[in-house]
């Protein structure tokens, strides 16, 4: 479907205040790279970590095989018979790690939000504004989403998410020197935009996305459950109207969804599908 995406972004521009910066870092498959770091021959193995029968997750040599996340044993190795396993039951290390990581992300900024044991969002709002009061252009670092920089926003948006991608990458580099572990980012004016431009480009790689692009970079995703907090039941309700995709909930009336679903849940759907999302980065304790 082709779409005028600027005149899009500029109609949900006056819907949001794009006044914060947030980053969302995502561990490269967290568990592998904790196993691999531990015993480093397993690099040029296929690797997969298990949790009873089932294998939780795998190293990218496992997925190029076809192993898949939360496959059974006898699958995973049915696919992949080099397949390596370690048992991931004990999480101690993996949480050992884990507040390493946002021991890391501290020294950016105190507004940590865990949201799992691999990943975080960030508030490095007050970063940006800080070191933008002694720089007047600001180079983005990392993939751009939408591939270029399109901006009808007079706020500033732009040069503070530029900053904000200057800092995701600062962030990354220091996690891999410290640690050993390589991650991906999302750098967005919300948590929801953020941890959706965390996947565009992995492993290892990081995406800027920007107002304008915001129902882009949501038309892009290919399920309702891509949206975080659109789960099994909600999605068999919006299914039994009719919804199917986000295109389905952006085009549906308020008033239908208000039929099927409390008020404030169908604001909170119909905001989400435009990438808007006003919900604070609230810090939390440990892993």
């Amino acid at each position: 479907m082709e779409e005028d995406f600027e005149s899009f972004g500029a109609s949900t521009l006056d819907s949001e205040q794009h006044t914060r910066v947030v980053v969302h870092l995502d561990v490269d498959c967290f568990y592998a790279q904790v196993e691999m770091l531990k015993s480093p021959h397993l690099t040029t193995k296929p690797l997969g970590i298990k949790q009873k029968n089932y294998v939780i997750t795998s190293n990218y040599l496992a997925r190029e095989c076809g192993v898949k996340k939360c496959m059974t044993v006898t699958e995973a190795k049915k696919v992949c018979p080099e397949l390596i396993l370690v048992n991931g039951e004990d999480l101690t290390p993996y949480k050992h790690i884990s507040s390493s990581i946002s021991n890391i992300l501290r020294t950016f900024s105190p507004i940590v939000e865990r949201s799992g044991i691999d990943e975080a969002h960030v508030d490095v709002t007050k970063l940006c504004l800080q070191r933008l009061e002694s720089l007047k252009d600001v180079e983005l670092v990392g993939n751009c989403f939408g591939e270029d920089v399109v901006q009808n926003c007079v706020c500033g948006c732009v040069n503070r998410l530029k900053m904000g991608s200057v800092i995701a990458k600062e962030m990354r580099d220091k996690v891999k020197s410290d640690l050993g572990l390589t991650c991906c980012a999302g750098v967005a004016h919300n948590k929801l935009l953020a941890k959706l431009a965390c996947r565009v480009h992995k492993p290892n790689q990081q995406t800027t996305v920007f107002p304008s692009r915001s129902v882009q970079l949501m038309l892009s995703q290919k399920e309702l459950k891509s949206i975080p907090g659109i789960g099994h039941k909600l999605i068999e309700t919006l299914n039994s109207i009719g919804i199917s995709s986000i295109e389905d909930l952006q085009s549906c009336d308020l008033v239908l969804l208000e039929k099927h679903f409390q008020k404030h849940t169908a604001s909170w759907l119909k905001d989400a599908s435009f990438g808007i999302d006003n919900s604070e980065v609230k810090v939390s304790g440990k892993p």
